[in-house]
């Protein structure tokens, strides 16, 4: 995807081949598929090929995908109750309304997903997720994005309720507004806000020193807290990263500052070099 965008170089149109017919197919089905991201992990994984497949063709169908997917999952409420033996995408093809309300605007946080609503239950790398696609919609959709400036206003409210929930160690937790129930510092998290967050100063979105600061305390306790500083073989190492499929309930393994894990080495990546732009 970057390769025809930031470097001079020929774009092959092979290569977004397969992404394209994908996602075509998936667009011609119409709104049966538009209340289908039914957990908030999804977020990320389908915004980011979405926005970037809109900024590399200039076809605006990507974005306005992008934006019927994340309208009916986040902001639409259901109008029916949510039922367990039917998927989101099942209610829809049926009539019976797609909307999920994933995001709650009360809150300023995303549900994981409908087995949440109506609690306070927001998972923490479930919110990274979260941040991370709309960092991706936001980055490359831009001015070229009809939707733009509805992501903009989410992500600023979204922006501003993570600072106040931010632990004094500079870290999240696995359940946002659990932190006395789960106090065990989570790097996959803390390392996708880390991201979210120096992107929105480096690009003008979030006031500078208000939220530089945050991103900071967070930096220190990625680099100084969950990464292994000593310790020989270990030295490197990124801890306190949550198991795959792990959740604030559902942990099948406490993690500590051993745990670790590629894809949370992976947001730590991510987050650097935001923070690196940011520093500069």
């Amino acid at each position: 995807y970057k390769k025809g965008l930031d470097r001079p170089v020929p774009r092959s149109p092979s290569t977004l081949q397969a992404t394209i017919a994908q996602f075509d197919a998936e667009i011609a089905l119409g709104e049966q598929t538009d209340g289908s991201w039914g957990v908030i992990d999804v977020t990320y994984m389908a915004m980011a090929p979405l926005s970037r497949l809109g900024a590399l063709t200039g076809n605006q169908k990507y974005f306005e995908k992008q934006w019927a997917n994340w309208r009916s999952s986040m902001l639409e409420p259901p109008s029916e109750q949510p039922s367990s033996s039917h998927s989101p995408a099942q209610r829809v093809a049926e009539g019976g309304g797609g909307g999920l309300a994933l995001w709650n605007a009360t809150d300023r946080l995303f549900h994981r997903d409908e087995s949440k609503l109506g609690t306070d239950i927001y998972w923490g790398r479930g919110n990274g997720w979260a941040m991370l696609g709309l960092v991706d919609a936001l980055r490359w959709g831009g001015s070229s994005d009809p939707h733009h400036s509805s992501y903009v206003a989410v992500y600023k409210e979204f922006a501003a309720r993570l600072l106040e929930l931010q632990g004094a160690d500079g870290a999240w937790r696995s359940s946002l507004l659990g932190s006395q129930l789960y106090p065990t510092p989570e790097t996959t998290g803390t390392a996708c806000f880390t991201h979210g967050l120096a992107y929105g100063v480096n690009a003008g979105l979030l006031q500078r020193s208000t939220f530089a600061p945050a991103v900071r305390k967070a930096w220190d306790f990625l680099t100084k807290v969950a990464m292994h500083r000593q310790g020989g073989d270990s030295a490197g190492r990124l801890g306190y990263c949550q198991s795959p499929g792990g959740g604030p309930a559902n942990e099948s393994v406490k993690f500590d500052s051993n745990s670790t894990s590629d894809f949370c080495v992976g947001m730590m990546l991510m987050a650097s070099v935001q923070v690196a732009a940011m520093v500069q």
